[in-house]
């Protein structure tokens, strides 16, 4: 025995398994979606909740401004008014409160879920929160630290960084003239333009992070097809499954031939003619005016089934007639128990006319 080319010889059913290089099946796709695996950028809901966050902010400025100064009124009425009932004076500050920001929170909760399901879709699961005990192992811990993936969050960090530290850069410098007056300026004015100051770096953010945004799913949408990959071993195994063993079903499909072809064959004493392409088709036909409107095809076959045909139209004395463009036309065109088209009455007709003449 040849040790060394027994220890050599590769297991090729190990590369079959760990190869995952066929793209994934509709049942993986559908299985990988129900485990809470689906193409999802973060990226995509921060760049649009600042735009629309810092929009809503500058359309309800008014608002939130006559809100904020009616609450600053009452609570220094609060200061002069020292008998009053501090329960009920604290419920109506929160209730002033939760009026200026529910809107703004309303806001960003409703962008954030709009995002959120126009990139995956509408999907309820309990597997992302399901505790995962494996995740606590170090080792595994330690590799998803120093991971691509790892990597590539602390490239968009960075990066998301810098924009927003060269766009309040660019904003700043660009108000370093009216910025030392501030001070000087009355209380809500200040206000006024301090906001609109931080609107301006927030819309700026989020228009530049819409980019960073676009190429985040699209590498996030690569490292999904390439996640839910699947070997060819796990594609047959699949098949298996849904469509039973393939042996079996060969099988199956044998049995379903070989009782059709008795069927067939058990018709062809009543078949008037049998059309065939001397090496290729046959079709046998049945004409009786009282039941049909057109001959029937009795049965119909190629190269062995046709072989077939025609030694039972031997066995039955049935007429064998040769013409190669009806018997094609025949077998692509009629299925088994059903009536000729009106196309081919011609060319059938005087084929049966011929054989009513030889029998005669």
């Amino acid at each position: 025995m040849n040790t060394v080319g027994f220890y050599l010889k590769p297991n090729l059913r190990f590369f079959d398994e760990t190869n995952r290089s066929e793209p994934a099946t509709p049942k993986r796709r559908q299985h990988a979606r129900e485990e809470g695996q689906v193409v999802k950028s973060r990226e995509i809901v921060t760049a649009f909740s600042l735009i629309v966050v810092f929009f809503s902010l500058r359309i309800l400025s008014g608002y939130m401004v006559a809100e904020t100064k009616s609450f600053m009124r009452y609570c220094f009425g609060l200061v002069k008014s020292a008998d009053s009932d501090l329960a009920l004076n604290t419920a109506y500050a929160l209730r002033r409160v939760a009026l200026i920001a529910i809107p703004i929170m309303a806001v960003t909760v409703a962008v954030e879920f709009a995002a959120s399901v126009a990139q995956s879709g509408w999907i309820i699961t309990s597997k992302i929160i399901t505790p995962n005990f494996s995740r606590l192992n170090p080792v595994t811990g330690f590799k998803r630290v120093f991971s691509t993936r790892a990597a590539v969050a602390l490239f968009k960090s960075l990066l998301k960084f810098s924009v927003i530290a060269y766009i309040i850069y660019t904003v700043l410098k660009k108000e370093m003239n009216v910025m030392p007056f501030i001070l000087d300026m009355p209380a809500m004015e200040s206000a006024a333009y301090t906001g609109g100051v931080i609107t301006e770096v927030g819309m700026k953010s989020g228009l530049i992070f819409l980019f960073i945004a676009l190429a985040d799913y699209i590498y996030e949408w690569r490292r999904h097809e390439k996640d839910i990959r699947m070997s060819k071993r796990e594609i047959k195994e699949e098949y298996r499954q849904t469509e039973g063993d393939p042996q079996v079903m060969s099988r199956i499909r044998r049995r379903m031939r070989e009782v059709s072809v008795r069927g067939m064959m058990k018709d062809m004493p009543k078949a008037d003619v049998v059309i065939t392409n001397p090496t290729h088709y046959a079709v046998a036909l049945h004409y009786d005016k009282l039941k049909a409107a057109a001959p029937v095809v009795l049965a119909k076959g190629a190269d062995y089934m046709a072989k077939r045909i025609k030694e039972a139209a031997i066995k039955h004395r049935v007429e064998i007639v040769e013409n190669a463009e009806l018997a094609r036309a025949l077998y692509r065109s009629v299925k088994i128990g059903k009536e000729i088209p009106a196309e081919l009455y011609q060319a059938v007709a005087e084929v049966l006319a011929f054989v009513y003449r030889l029998r005669q």
